[in-house]
């Protein structure tokens, strides 16, 4: 920073030559973000479910802040499928577990839910005793002031 001192006895902080510089090359990232448009975001994870059939809550990732996701499919796969499979997909600010419900799932559901910059996706519920459970996610993302292209 540069300070320079007023007659008056106020300063003034002004930007010097690198701050200006570091301050412009954010702002030409953050429009060549919104001219790159909508990009797929897509992941996968798994999860071991204990003898009594009790999903841990397993958090997925979320959007950057800034971005907005739109969930298109979410898979979630096991050796064997039961009927009393019952599971829920949570977004939250805080990780909470009493996180607004954003959809209940079952195999294959197709969620086409709106994830903000922030939030993180949340898997819990209950699901066949001692097992594994296959996580996939497939969204597409757009920096906030084109949440619109999502949804269009």
């Amino acid at each position: 920073m540069a300070e320079f001192k007023l007659n008056a006895g106020a300063k003034i902080d002004l930007l010097n030559r690198g701050e200006v510089r570091e301050e412009l090359a954010r702002a030409v990232n953050w429009m060549q973000e919104i001219y790159r448009g909508i990009r797929v975001r897509h992941g996968s994870t798994y999860v071991d479910v204990g003898g009594a059939g009790t999903v841990p809550a397993t958090y997925l990732e979320g959007p950057q802040s800034g971005f907005t996701w739109l969930l298109h499919r979410l898979t979630i796969a096991a050796a064997y499928t039961p009927a009393s499979m019952n599971l829920g997909l949570y977004a939250s600010d805080d990780a909470a577990d009493s996180a607004l419900v954003v959809a209940r799932l079952t195999n294959d559901n197709e969620p086409k839910e709106i994830v903000r910059g922030g939030q993180q996706l949340c898997v819990a519920g209950t699901g066949p005793a001692s097992t594994r459970l296959w996580i996939t996610w497939m969204a597409w993302e757009a920096p906030q002031p084109l949440e619109w292209k999502l949804l269009s």
